[in-house]
């Protein structure tokens, strides 16, 4: 069988590569792409463009707890959502996701982000809140595109996510009970200096 190859899901097509990926991600986690992509309360978790190419995807509430380095074949990947998981770290194949504009880790168990975060020049928004994130690497500075950095988010945050609420025509960065290390303060000052409104 030939990666170029595409396999049904439902309605739409994916590469064969890119189901592999999906397999190797969902197995530890009981589930497969089918499942997946199935409609959950009219929203589907995973978003397929019209190559076969995954888009988005949404691995909320699965307790994952292992991003495998195969994840970086998921090159069109635009959102990447695993909020409420288990994750303690992130392989540095992350940073090949080239197109990614949305990460959201909120409540995991991450104590770090590998430098690698630092290459993904489309991102926009980084939501690392609710973690056990006490340093950030300074080449953040450097991010061309990022509008908004939660480090830690006030007790409505899950909420305005959950009713679907997009602030992403300002930068901000939510800093309440953050225990950051003086580096990373000074990293903060530097982003509130281009601009980044800090709250």
């Amino acid at each position: 069988m030939s990666n170029k190859e595409l396999i049904r899901l439902i309605d739409a097509y994916l590469t064969k590569e890119e189901y592999d990926v999906l397999q190797e991600l969902l197995y530890p986690i009981g589930t497969t792409p089918e499942e997946l992509y199935k409609h959950r309360g009219g929203v589907r978790d995973i978003k397929i463009d019209k190559k076969g190419h995954v888009v988005y995807l949404d691995l909320s509430f699965h307790n994952l707890e292992t991003l495998p380095p195969a994840i970086a074949k998921l090159s069109k990947l635009k959102v990447l959502k695993i909020p409420y998981g288990r994750l303690k770290e992130l392989p540095s194949e992350i940073g090949l996701l080239s197109e990614l504009r949305s990460l959201d880790l909120y409540e995991n168990q991450l104590t770090y982000l590998p430098e690698a975060i630092c290459n993904l020049t489309s991102l926009r928004s980084l939501n690392i809140a609710n973690n056990y994130i006490t340093s950030l690497p300074t080449c953040m500075i450097d991010l061309p595109n990022l509008k908004q950095l939660f480090l830690n988010s006030p007790p409505y945050q899950p909420y305005l996510i959950h009713l679907g609420i997009d602030s992403t025509k300002y930068m901000k960065i939510c800093l309440s009970y953050n225990n950051l290390d003086e580096t990373s303060r000074k990293l903060v000052k530097e982003l509130k200096k281009k601009g980044v409104r800090v709250f």
